[in-house]
């Protein structure tokens, strides 16, 4: 209306939150743009305007909302003279009186503009300061949280462009005003400042700002001290993937289709290399689509829920078929409310893909092997490229972005927790490549990518069945699939992808730079040797071979009862027996034995009466488990060979040694314990109890396949891998009518025989001081198996013997196996493989 007047003035009275901002107010800022806007419409038809952004006047307004110690009060005569003066002109104009020095503290971007660089006095702008990473380095751990409150306070200040003074320590952020976009610019700074990943719900579970504080500091001294971290704490990989069904479902008919996974542990450039391919015409390579792991879809949808892993999915049906976010979402919803099968789905894509590959990339398959094995039950010509980077390297990138809080695992050591999944991961991969065709497999080395991509890229595109483009050398040219659902979120995958370039070589060499805080796992150790990567911070410690020496098995007649032994190495080399504890097996040793047979011993772990693959019997004392070995001992070899037993072992070794002096060379006893005595006054309840069981034994329970009963057995001993687990359930398990039981005596959960053993503590203590050969005690530093009067019992009566503390709880040969076997390889001669 106002187009038809002749008008000698159109005034527009704006606010200064218009050109500053106006902190947990976007509306109110946005709405004063608006005028603006007009303006500059009213202009372009030569039509008078004037807009005026004012600052607060003293009589109160909405700008006063911004008033601090930044801005001052327009006295209402001052502002009415600037209007008459202002009056005529045709302009958008600022007017207001500044605090500079605080106000470029609060609004620090204004110095960056060409405008207010022209106003700010050169005095007020902020100066070069040491960086907030090395000040919180160079303090201790108490000095940081007091540091890192002043920090926020600071940090919290300007993001809301408050006063510092007016934030206290008890304060809520939310409180105060942050919104969601806040928290992400806030988490932005604290990564830059602080040199830490962090997730926004860290930020909303601690809105308080003294309890944020001091998370804070807890996770900067984690991340960043190497004193306070507890490193050798092996972890068996937990909420990587989802649970998983003990059978699939397996369709009418298989997939014909052909189809490529990358496969991989997190933190090992699949988003690079999926990015890669995704520039192929002939190759569709979409964002994580996290299908593999479930038999319907809604399946997937109780696992992932509102998670960001099923965003993957909807970014590919976006492109394929020009869809909203809202539209994408609808289509997923139906599919789940129809429980479409995975099987369908994954039809469906390739459907849409027309003539091209689908290409399915997410980490979390290579962490458990029963979703690989549903590959093979879906697809008749699936295809694998498994992508291996340098353990170094991807346990510190796993660290450093705190995967472990991403994962759910905040009480577990991130840096175990990383290696145990990249040992983990990679294991189940190359047993998948041992089980299919081929030229089904595919090996590709990360460093060598980055390193020659264009030689890899061949390589993959052979075995593809595609020509080789271009494009793939630039992943960051063209739309690749690398922007998230809407324009504010973030990609799916890997977060950092977008910070780079290009294709950084330097990465190849990134991982001999890195100085990890633990020494890797026996296993670990093996598979990087079998990808040829060098270890030196490891390998520099003992030359121990990788473990390829098998496990063979044999029968043997033991005081009338068949008992079998495991073997690893050459029967004519110097003998290390090996004792196992109660309710384990001889195998148990395996990822120690085999590496002791490589240098240069014959190793033998019988399975104990009633254990493993050995008989049963109607008694289990002490004097049993002893006369057997006795037994043994003489049927291996004449000659002084070395002892080591675990727990129980030990105990039955330590007995054997303390008799039979000359037969023992040297005796290790690993987290060695010390019979109780039976108060007098408990013998009767103890005796009624072990005469009830003797009466009727207990059973074992029925377990529907060997994966469940494997998962049972992790649960007893979480530090068990899941290939490990299966391996000794299979061995240990016979099968029953509707599933498998265990192999082992019933009667041996009990431990009645063992308790009655006829032998009191003193008397085992008495034969303690009669050993004679050389004694290695190796314990955990966070078992809790021993009292500590225990403990100082056994110091006090083996004066003589070397103790060694090694990082791990009470089953150390699965928790740090490598460390075991170090120690037995340094405290013995070195037999040369071949020679007696």
């Amino acid at each position: 209306h106002s187009q038809s007047l002749n008008l000698d003035f159109f005034v527009l009275f704006s606010s200064v939150a218009g050109i500053l901002g106006s902190p947990g107010q976007g509306n109110y800022a946005a709405a004063n743009r608006i005028m603006t806007a007009i303006a500059q419409y009213r202009r372009a038809q030569n039509l008078p305007a004037l807009v005026i952004h004012w600052g607060p006047w003293a009589e109160g307004g909405m700008a006063t909302k911004l008033t601090n110690q930044a801005l001052d009060f327009i006295q209402p005569q001052q502002g009415l003279d600037i209007l008459e003066k202002l009056l005529g002109t045709q302009d958008e104009i600022s007017v207001f009186k500044a605090n500079w020095s605080t106000l470029t503290k609060q609004f620090s971007e204004l110095t960056k503009t060409y405008y207010f660089q022209g106003v700010i006095p050169q005095e007020t702008k902020p100066q070069d300061h040491v960086s907030v990473f090395s000040q919180l380095r160079a303090l201790t751990a108490e000095e940081r949280a007091d540091y890192l409150l002043d920090y926020l306070r600071c940090a919290i200040a300007q993001i809301l462009k408050l006063d510092r003074e007016k934030i206290h320590p008890h304060d809520s952020l939310l409180d105060l005003g942050m919104d969601s976009l806040m928290v992400m610019e806030a988490i932005a700074n604290l990564k830059q400042d602080l040199q830490l990943m962090l997730y926004p719900r860290e930020i909303y579970e601690r809105p308080r700002l003294d309890v944020l504080t001091a998370y804070l500091a807890a996770e900067f001294t984690k991340a960043h001290d190497p004193h306070t971290v507890t490193p050798q704490e092996t972890i068996a990989p937990q909420n990587l993937t989802v649970k998983t069904k003990p059978q699939w479902q397996k369709p009418k008919q298989k997939n014909p289709n052909p189809i490529a996974f990358i496969l991989s542990s997190p933190r090992s450039g699949s988003t690079l290399l999926r990015v890669m391919l995704a520039g192929h015409p002939a190759l569709y390579s979409p964002p994580e689509l996290h299908l593999l792991p479930f038999e319907t879809m809604g399946d997937r949808q109780k696992e992932l829920g509102l998670s960001h892993l099923g965003e993957g999915l909807q970014r590919a049906l976006m492109d394929l078929e020009k869809l909203s976010a809202t539209e994408s979402q609808k289509k997923v919803d139906q599919w789940v409310t129809e429980n479409k099968s995975i099987a369908d789905i994954y039809a469906y894509l390739q459907q849409q893909t027309g003539e091209r590959l689908l290409i399915d990339k997410s980490p979390s398959y290579g962490s458990d092997r029963h979703i690989l094995n549903h590959s093979e039950i879906l697809f008749d010509k699936a295809k694998y490229i498994h992508l291996i980077r340098h353990p170094y390297a991807v346990i510190e990138s796993f660290a450093r972005l705190r995967m472990d809080k991403l994962l759910g695992a905040e009480q577990q050591n991130p840096y175990a927790l990383a290696e145990s999944i990249w040992t983990e991961s990679n294991q189940n991969i190359v047993e998948l490549g041992n089980r299919v065709n081929a030229n089904q497999y595919l090996q590709v080395i990360y460093e060598d990518l980055v390193r020659d991509p264009r030689a890899v890229l061949t390589q993959i595109c052979a075995f593809l069945e595609v020509e080789f483009a271009e494009a793939l050398l630039d992943p960051y040219g063209g739309d690749r699939l690398t922007d998230g659902l809407h324009a504010q979120s973030m990609g799916v995958g890997d977060p950092n992808f977008l910070q780079h370039q290009g294709i950084d070589p330097s990465l190849a060499e990134k991982w001999r730079s890195i100085e990890l805080l633990h020494r890797l796992q026996g296993p670990t150790i093996n598979l990087a040797h079998r990808f040829r990567y060098e270890l030196p911070q490891d390998d520099k410690i003992i030359q121990i071979q990788p473990a390829d020496q098998s496990m063979g098995e044999r029968f043997i007649q033991v005081r009338g009862l068949e008992t079998c032994l495991c073997e690893w190495g050459d029967r004519q080399k110097p003998l290390i027996l090996l004792l196992h504890g109660i309710l384990e097996q001889g195998a148990s040793w395996q990822l120690i034995a085999p590496q002791l047979a490589a240098q240069g011993y014959w190793v033998v772990a019988p399975d104990l009466r009633g254990h493993g693959k050995s008989a049963h019997a109607q008694s289990y004392s002490m004097l049993d488990f002893l006369a057997d070995v006795d037994d043994l001992s003489k049927q291996l070899t004449t000659q002084p060979f070395i002892l080591v037993g675990h727990s129980m072992g030990s105990v039955i070794g330590a007995m054997y040694t303390g008799i039979r002096r000359e037969n023992v060379s040297h005796l290790m006893l690993v987290e060695t314990i010390v019979p109780n005595d039976i108060d007098d006054a408990e013998t009767s309840n103890h005796l009624t109890t072990h005469l009830d069981y003797l009466a009727k034994p207990p059973q074992h329970p029925i377990f529907p396949s060997i994966e469940v009963a494997a998962r049972r057995l992790r649960q007893a001993t979480p530090q068990l891998s899941q290939g490990l687990s299966e391996s000794l359930t299979t061995r240990s398990t016979i099968p029953v009518a509707n599933g498998v039981q265990w192999r082992w005596d019933p009667f041996l959960r009990t431990r009645a025989g063992i308790e009655f053993n006829g032998i009191s503590r003193r008397r085992y203590l008495a034969l303690l001081k009669n050993i004679q050969a050389p004694i290695t005690l190796i314990y955990g530093d966070q078992s809790e198996f021993n009292r500590p009067a225990d403990l100082e019992v056994i110091e006090g009566t083996l004066p003589q013997a070397q103790r060694l503390t090694i990082s791990g709880g009470h089953n150390l040969h699965f928790e740090n196996p490598q460390a075991i076997a170090q120690i037995i390889c340094q405290q013995l001669p070195i037999n040369t493989p071949g020679t007696q």
